[in-house]
């Protein structure tokens, strides 16, 4: 069975001729870290995802949902003609086998960029291959000097991925900075104390018109004090709207630093999902003219300290730059995996 998730449009509907409904692309979003871990949670984390992005279809579809095949006993088997149906209009394909939930995830980040997430309970080696091909057929886009590329991340102990990618003739982007630092807390440890920077304080995302604010925190925070883009992050706040109707969104998770003058100076937003008692960090950042006043750290540390309350087992998040890799170092320690681009050009 075959759910496609658009990107571009937040309202659901129907894929033509499937009948299946569409869902905004914010639901479809968790990340691979958790698919890659060495734990007993990562199994159950990605049924529970590919449950909650495989709505029951009874009470919406408006026909019969397409089947690729039989089921399988163990692994299953690709069917012929079957496997990763692609539209290109779509920006998110789901694949599944009848009879089970969606066991794969296959998905940009960019322009360029393919995700594999898939459940390991039904990891193969034919099913890497095939949503490695659909990418290079789907995802390629030409990089800054005009040379038409695909990039596939990997953990950096992903054996197999490795070796399908090699023989696909790609090769490892050696630039540390294309390289995902994923950071792991296990809640069992203790949670440093950090004190409150003087000025500032910690809370919850507000309602009303503070909404506006942390969108135009947002826009300061990641484009470097950059007004413009600030204002037309405020200006239309729908994309915020979009984030706070995923299913795993919890305003008491939108932790913000709030400035004596009101205004949101750093703001981190927790994704936690109470099954496999798993989080991630996701977006983390303080607005530069609040910078070096342990502001970070101070929002992630009361991250951790309500998840803890909450039961949470695991909190990731996940860094590219030396400044954030160092802050995320200084609050969850030195666990962490490390995922990794190989590039093809055609």
């Amino acid at each position: 069975d075959l759910l496609v998730v658009d990107q571009e449009n937040s309202e659901p509907r129907p894929v033509p001729g499937d009948g299946l409904p569409v869902v905004h692309a914010e639901r479809a979003r968790f990340r691979h870290g958790f698919l890659h871990r060495k734990g007993g949670f990562q199994e159950e984390y990605a049924a529970r995802t590919f449950r909650a992005l495989r709505p029951d279809f009874s009470s919406q579809q408006t026909g019969k949902p397409a089947t690729n095949g039989k089921t399988q006993p163990g692994p299953p088997i690709l069917p012929r003609g079957g496997g990763v149906r692609l539209a290109k209009r779509f920006k998110y394909f789901f694949h599944g086998f009848s009879g089970n939930s969606n066991p794969a995830v296959l998905n940009p980040e960019g322009k360029g960029q393919a995700y594999l997430q898939i459940h390991l309970k039904y990891r193969t080696p034919e099913l890497e291959e095939e949503m490695i091909v659909a990418a290079e057929k789907n995802f390629k886009y030409p990089n800054r000097e005009g040379r038409v590329r695909v990039l596939v991340f990997a953990d950096s102990k992903d054996s197999l991925r490795h070796e399908i990618l090699k023989r696909r003739c790609y090769q490892k982007v050696e630039r540390p900075e294309t390289n995902e630092t994923i950071h792991i807390f296990p809640l069992a440890n203790e949670i440093q104390e950090v004190e409150t920077p003087a000025g500032y304080t910690i809370r919850s995302l507000g309602h009303g018109l503070e909404l506006l604010e942390r969108c135009y925190a947002s826009g300061l925070g990641f484009h470097q004090d950059d007004i413009n883009y600030a204002r037309e992050n405020r200006d239309d706040p729908t994309w915020y709207h979009h984030i706070q109707s995923a299913p795993l969104y919890r305003r008491d998770l939108d932790i913000v630093a709030i400035a004596n003058d009101g205004s949101i100076a750093s703001f981190c937003t927790v994704w936690f999902d109470d099954v496999t008692r798993t989080a991630y960090f996701e977006p983390v950042a303080t607005v530069p003219k609040h910078q070096r006043h342990g502001l970070g750290k101070a929002v992630l540390t009361e991250g951790l300290k309500r998840l803890k309350t909450l039961g949470a087992k695991i909190a990731t998040v996940g860094g590219y730059s030396d400044a954030a890799n160092g802050l995320y170092f200084s609050v969850f320690g030195k666990d962490y995996d490390l995922l990794q681009p190989w590039e093809k050009f055609f």
